[in-house]
């Protein structure tokens, strides 16, 4: 808060709390974790789908083996040649031999399905007829789509602008004669071409047309002129030229393809323009270079014979395309001969060193190239061009929403292309020097480029890219490594090599790299600068889109200085980087301010972004750069224009904040901070008002005034006095909460907050809650009443008549003038019937009609046939209706006189112990009572915890209440009467009484009980979970049952058992055998074992004999364990599994055994040879070696002391890589052997070699002595 506004500096970075420092590291940990298991979770996936995959193929193999041994050689047919597109297969030569491969898959593939035996659609068994024409119709129809898809392709002209497509001025004299020629060519063409014939069986139908067409074509091309035939051949479609026109046998006269391409190729191309050698290689391309054989020369004399200048920019127009067919192809993939590729590749290399020199010398041709920068701009895609949103695998920036273009990139791209000669502005005649170099891998012709081609076309003809681009895809290889492995190393060096060639072609440019630091771009750039030098990668910039700490390749901060000498610079916003590139004079100060200009503009126009936070974090950074930005163009463009916050609060809008009310007086949009006067502060010293500087963050609206009229009227201000609070509870006062129940604990008098404990249930933990006068109620002694019973609810008999007035009073009370408060159609303490059952009403919020409610326990049992407890529920007013209950069965109990309208009473004295009680939490027994503070101690019954611990209350006698309920009709031992008659309400007439609130209710007659007490002349055996047991009660409590067990080892021991897991033994018990796992995983209960003998007497000769001693090892189905007890009852052992005790039979143990008798084990005293393993207890007998041929010790373990089985022991011959030798030690840690090798036959010391453990093989022992010693 302030008296003056202070801007805040754009350049400042807030020096961060520890506690912010925690929770970002935090966060890093927790991204490098997610980062982490990313891929892992991607290669699940992948698995999982191939597991799936190949399920569904078996399923279908053994329902028709045939015709899915069918598909399986047609997909493996298919799959070898979409593999063999760059090999020298002759099926990929020409599209004629691509449409018959296609052609004749298809007619396999519906072959297969229509004629295999097993096929469900096996139409050409019972209609041969049929299933020939179904297969012809399939077949053509395949044929047709893939012509259709190659037409398509080869009727298209390069995407050359128009305005760089220059003539002669002569042209312009016979341009009518050119046209004329044009039309002549392209009507020609389509005499030959026939749309629904193909061209094989239209030459061999009309070849004496298709051969005069042909020759006239040729002779059109022959006879025009210079300009004319640059003229054609920009106007035509050339491609579908060359791919109709053929070679009809090797008759010279008869090849018309060979005459008109060595024509153009050879004889006539020093009339063709730069413009028009671009189309004819471009048309090569894609009629193929394999389809012809003499076109590799053509392709080789056309870039020999242009050179200079003339030769960068044919192949910059090469590239410049915007399509799949650029130099780098042509080059290293469609030049498939090493002779004529290193020709090409020697004459671009000559003729880039001449340019270089003429630059050096300043010679006129020199001069000229000054013109232009002469760089090559490679640039990244993802997380560089446009935001990935950090879908994996393509990026990992989340700053901006998915394919959104960053801000600026576009410009600067340009301005980098432009370099700081020429003129100012990009003019149509320049030719643009974009690249993109993809981690994306190629797969087939340009399946996986023609999406990012489209996105390039459609950047370039509505976003205002300068010029199309090329692009240079990866490969599987590299990008297989990078989603099983996570391994970036390969996507660096496939874009090094992709580089490599790239520079091959554009020796005579300089190169900028502009990436991100999301994958392996920095180490790309790292590589070339390492090979190439910083003469050929001018600068990279990449786009910082993670922290540099977590970078590939990145060690410490030493990279940073080291990255920074070869030009590597990082970059937050496009604005950023165009300083950097300023600083080193790559761009001008005019380029700057574009940059600067259409940064703020394309941010302000992104409408997509996922939080409000996300916007604000990137506009501070580009505000920070823009910042930065200005301080160079104050001095001759001025200052860019700052993003501005959206503004949330308008001029002289009320607002709350932290402090108090206020009044929105101004606002900052440089950093989204309001002026507000503060109208709950008083004037200072001038009668000014207090001023306090706030975000939006931290201001809501207030809605209680309107602030249009204060800023009409002459009132300089309006002061608002605090209202007084209306009630003051006192201390240990019980209130109502919108959170249920509770006692305040303190008052704070500075803000008028109470404290205010509130004891917590099954659903909610025990709070503190500190609220506000509003919201607290005070709570009536009915309302407690009430609240602890669940008996009070209005009677059926007029349960219709007060629905329906409530109804319509509901629709009167909630249609209320403006102003009026809304009130609630049910009353606190009111039993209502929801969704989820009965209930009372604790609660209603009027904000949204939620009525909170206290449901009460009903006959309806849960699955483990327990009784619901007391449950909170929110539900809307519609959902409800009043809750009528059901009267007494006899009519006569009506006319009873002074009946109590309570169901329970309140004890005059304390309650005896073991009673039945009710509380609001539900039903307990009482276990004690204080009389200093009169508080009883009560075992809630309708409560659980964990392990069914009982959970105890301690509860003043206000809250307790006893249940008079009628108990089935048994005697107990431990049972007590006590009568009481409970005070009559008042105006409870008998009769009369039905017609105000209902019916009487039970007698006031109490019957206080243990129900767990036993039954006189009651015992009956039962089976349980802990074996046989007795137990006095005829009917279970709750579901459970109190039982002694009538088990030796447990004698005394009472246990409570769950009815529904006992069984009723009518005779006399006998031992029985137990299921082989008595573990308590499926109920928990509380039980209590005492006076267990450990020494079992023999009282029976059936019982069985203990064969597992205590204390000794066993093997169990859920692992090992250790014996502590047998009961011999039932012959079921008690195991201790690491803190779990669980129940088997003796067919479900076995002694666990570490190894072979006669071979070598490894023990926690060294290694040697197990001799026996002792029935009775497990005892692993292991002979150790204390010498090679002296001495051995004897050890007697325990199962826990053997580590396992070895392939040699010390003392033993093994034969090694290196010959034979004895083991001197073994180490378990890395499995390595220490072996003395037999190398030295003098008696001298042996030489000694570590050997893994699979590099030996036993071959025996050295005879050794007596036993020295026994280790027990």
């Amino acid at each position: 808060m302030s008296t003056s506004t202070s801007p805040l500096s754009l350049q400042a970075t807030p020096v961060p709390s520890p506690t912010q420092l925690q929770l970002t590291r935090k966060t890093l940990k927790m991204k490098k974790k997610s980062e982490a298991s990313s891929s892992a979770l991607v290669l699940v996936g992948l698995i999982f789908l191939g597991v799936l995959f190949a399920l569904v193929v078996m399923a279908f193999f053994a329902y028709a083996p045939l015709l899915c041994a069918s598909w399986i050689g047609i997909m493996y047919v298919i799959g070898l040649y979409l593999s063999t597109e760059s090999s020298k297969w002759r099926w990929h030569d020409a599209q004629e031999f691509e449409n018959r491969f296609w052609t004749g898959t298809a007619f396999l593939f519906s072959a297969a399905v229509l004629y295999v035996k097993d096929s469900p659609l096996a139409v050409g068994q019972w209609s041969s007829t049929l299933g020939l024409v179904l297969v012809f119709i399939f077949t053509m129809s395949v044929h047709f789509f893939d012509r259709f898809l190659h037409r398509q392709e080869i009727s298209r002209r390069p995407k050359l602008k128009e305005a760089s497509r220059q003539f002669s001025q002569n042209l312009f004299k016979y341009k009518a004669t050119a046209e004329e020629k044009t039309l002549l060519v392209m009507e020609c063409v389509s005499r030959i071409d026939r749309h629904y014939l193909p061209s094989t069986i239209n030459n061999m139908i009309n070849f004496a047309e298709v051969k005069r067409r042909e020759l006239k074509i040729y002779r059109i091309l022959a006879g025009a002129g210079k300009d004319e035939l640059n003229y054609i051949l920009n106007h035509i479609q050339l491609a579908l030229l060359f791919y109709k026109v053929k070679d009809h046998s090797n008759v010279r006269e008869d090849q018309s393809r060979t005459l008109i391409l060595d024509l153009l190729c050879t004889t006539r191309l020093a009339d063709l323009s730069v413009m028009s050698r671009a189309v004819l290689l471009d048309a090569l391309m894609v009629m193929k270079i394999s389809a012809h054989p003499m076109a590799q020369k053509w392709v080789r004399n056309i870039i020999l014979k242009t050179q200079g200048d003339d030769l960068s920019n044919l192949k910059t127009y090469t590239d410049a395309k915007g399509d799949f067919h650029s130099m780098h192809k042509l080059v290293f993939n469609d030049v498939r001969d090493p002779i004529i590729r290193a020709d090409i590749l020697s004459h671009i290399q000559r003729e880039a060193s001449v340019q270089i020199a003429h630059s050096r010398l300043g010679t006129k041709r020199g001069r000229n190239r000054k013109q232009q920068a002469w760089r090559k701009v490679l640039s990244d895609v993802d997380d560089t061009l446009y935001s990935s949103g950090g879908r994996y695998p393509a990026g990992l920036d989340t700053r901006f929403p998915r394919h959104t273009l960053y801000p600026g990139v576009l410009p600067f791209y340009r301005e980098l292309d432009m370099g700081t000669v020429g003129p100012d502005d990009w003019t149509d005649d320049r030719i643009g020097n974009l690249v993109f170099i993809s981690a994306r891998p190629h797969v087939y012709k340009d399946v996986s480029e023609k999406k990012s081609y489209a996105k390039f076309a459609a950047l370039h003809e509505k976003m205002g890219m300068h010029t199309l681009p090329t692009l240079l895809a990866g490969n599987l290889t590299s990008g297989r490594a990078f989603m099983w492995q996570g391994d970036l190393e390969p996507m660096a060096q496939k874009k090094f090599e992709n580089f490599g060639e790239f520079y091959q072609l554009y020796p005579e440019f300089k190169h900028v790299f502009v990436g991100d630091n999301g994958q392996g771009d920095v180490r790309a750039a790292e590589l070339i600068v390492e090979k190439f030098g910083p003469d050929v990668l001018e600068a990279g910039f990449f786009h910082r889109v993670q922290p540099l700490e977590k970078m590939f390749n990145y060690h410490s901060k030493e990279d940073l200085v080291r990255w920074r000498k070869m030009n590597i610079f990082f970059f937050d916003t496009y604005v950023g980087a165009a300083v950097e590139a300023y600083g080193m004079k790559m761009i001008r100060l005019s380029g700057l301010k574009k940059i600067c200009d259409d940064a703020g503009q394309s941010f302000e126009a992104i409408q997509t972004w996922l939080t409000s936070q996300s916007r604000e974090r990137a506009r501070l950074l580009l505000n920070r750069d823009l910042g930065t930005a200005n301080a160079f163009l104050s001095k001759k463009f001025g200052p860019t224009s700052l993003v501005i916050k959206p503004q949330v609060f308008a001029l002289n809008d009320i607002v709350r904040t932290p402090i108090g009310r206020g009044i929105v007086r101004k606002y900052r949009g440089i950093d989204g901070i309001y002026h507000v006067d503060l109208t709950d502060w008083p004037p200072s010293g001038s009668k000014k008002r207090a001023q306090a500087f706030l975000p939006d963050d931290s201001l809501v609206s207030c809605e209680c005034l309107a602030s249009s009229g204060l800023s009409k009227s002459s009132i300089k201000y309006v002061k608002f006095h605090r209202s007084p609070p209306a009630r003051i509870f006192a201390s240990h006062s019980l209130v109502k909460t919108l959170f249920g129940i509770g006692r305040v604990i303190s008052y704070r008098t500075e803000d008028n907050i109470y404290a205010v404990s509130i004891p917590g249930d099954q659903t909610m933990l025990h709070i503190t809650a500190f609220l506000n006068e509003n919201s607290l109620q005070p709570v009536e002694d009915e309302y407690i009443q009430n609240y602890a019973t669940s008996d009070q609810t209005s009677p059926r008999i007029f349960a219709g008549v007060r629905s329906g007035i409530g109804f319509i009073t509901k629709k009167l009370i909630t249609f209320v003038p403006s102003g009026s408060v809304t009130k609630p159609l049910f009353a606190e303490t009111m039993v209502v019937d929801s969704p989820f059952g009965r209930g009372v009403v604790v609660h209603f919020r009027d904000k949204d009609r939620v009525n909170e409610l206290r449901l009460f326990n009903s006959d309806i049992r849960t699955q483990s046939g327990e009784l619901p407890s007391l449950t909170s529920a929110f539900v809307q007013e519609r959902y409800l209706q009043l809750s009528p209950v059901s009267p007494p069965r006899r009519f006569l109990s009506m006319l009873r006189l002074g009946s109590s309208k309570s169901a329970t009473v309140l004890p005059a004295g304390p309650v005896s112990t073991g009673s039945d009680a009710n509380t609001p939490y539900g039903r307990a027994i009482v276990r004690s009572y204080r009389e200093e503070d009169e508080v009883y101690v009560l075992e809630l019954t309708d409560w659980a915890m964990t392990a069914k611990n009982p959970v105890v209350a301690h509860l003043r006698k206000d809250f307790v209440s006893l249940n008079v309920q009628a108990a089935p009709a048994l005697a107990f031992a431990s049972e007590m009467s006590v009568k009481k008659k409970g005070p009559a309400s008042s105006g409870s007439h008998g009769f009369f009484q039905m017609f105000r609130y209902g019916f009487s209710t039970r007698a006031s007659t109490q019957t206080i009980r243990n129900p767990y007490a036993n039954e006189i002349g009651i015992k009956r055996y039962i089976d349980t979970v802990f074996g046989v047991a007795n137990t006095s009660m005829s009917k279970p409590y709750h579901g459970c049952l109190k039982a002694t067990l009538v088990n030796p080892n447990f004698s005394c021991t009472v246990a409570y058992v769950q009815a529904k897991e006992t069984q009723e033994i009518v005779q006399a018990p006998t031992p029985r055998r137990r299921n082989t796992l008595e573990l308590l995983v499926k109920k928990p209960l509380i039980y209590l074992i005492s006076g267990s003998d450990e020494n079992i007497t023999s009282g029976s000769p059936i019982l069985p004999e203990t064969i597992f001693a205590k204390g000794s090892f066993v093997v169990t189905p859920f692992g090992e364990g250790v014996i502590r007890t047998h009961r011999r009852v039932d012959d079921m052992y008690i195991v201790d599994l690491s803190g779990v005790y669980g129940y088997f039979h003796v067919t479900s143990l076995r002694r666990p055994v570490r190894g072979v008798v006669g071979q070598p084990v490894d023990t926690i005293y060294g290694s040697g040879v197990l001799e026996d393993v002792r029935e009775k207890d497990g005892v692993h007998v292991v002979v150790l070696r204390l010498g090679l041929t002296s001495a051995q010790a004897h050890a007697y373990l325990n199962p826990s002391s053997v580590i396992g089985a070895i392939k040699a022991s010390r003392g033993d011959v093994v034969m090694t890589p290196f010959g034979s030798g004895i083991v001197m030690q073994y180490r378990p840690y890395d499995g390595c052997y220490l072996v003395s090798l037999d190398w030295n036959t003098e008696g001298h010391s042996h030489v000694s070699a570590y050997i893994n453990n699979d590099k030996i093989v036993r071959t025996g022992s050295i005879k050794s002595g007596s036993s020295g010693c026994i280790v027990m």
